[in-house]
């Protein structure tokens, strides 16, 4: 847990004070959008698709959640391992939700277009250089030693920059 640094009256700072009781509410536990809305971007950002479709408009004006019981009680699991988001995150990524395979089933695919009820995975995307590694690995190439040489970059004679591994010695010392 990490403490304040700011003092609780500090007579040097004018304040009304406003910012830190608000602060303190949305952190006390009692709010009831903070876990919420920290859950539903947890569940997005590992299976997807959050509980609620617009988690930037998590009020009255976003669309409402698509499993209002799982929301609440994945939000009071939440505050009960006292927002431990690692502890939330391992929660989740154990339950059969998360571990579900992508369904080739046409009636359920016909049913539920969207994966919108998560029973079934959804295709997640992948940055290239994961996607990079993903290939290599595949195929067998894959080097995993750490820190190796880098790939040297220099400037030609007519001022364009060369990437090559025809001379990793050019340009390092030794």
């Amino acid at each position: 847990m990490v403490e304040s640094q700011i003092p609780e009256n500090d007579p040097a700072i004018p304040s009304t004070g406003r910012r830190l009781a608000f602060a303190k509410q949305l952190t006390s536990g009692q709010h009831p959008l903070t876990s919420r809305v920290i859950v539903n971007r947890i569940w997005l950002h590992l299976l997807g698709r959050g509980i609620v479709i617009t988690p930037s408009d998590f009020g009255r004006l976003g669309t409402p959640p698509s499993h209002p019981l799982l929301l609440d009680w994945l939000a009071d699991e939440f505050v009960q391992q006292n927002w431990d988001i690692k502890q939330f995150i391992k929660m989740v990524m154990l339950s059969r939700t998360y571990q579900q395979a992508l369904s080739t089933d046409s009636a359920y695919l016909t049913s539920d277009p969207d994966i919108a009820l998560f029973g079934s995975a959804r295709l997640k995307r992948v940055e290239a250089e994961v996607l990079r590694d993903m290939v290599l690995e595949i195929s067998g190439n894959l080097n995993e030693k750490m820190y190796g040489p880098p790939v040297p970059v220099m400037s030609d004679p007519v001022g364009q920059w060369v990437i090559g591994i025809e001379n990793l010695s050019a340009g390092r010392p030794g």
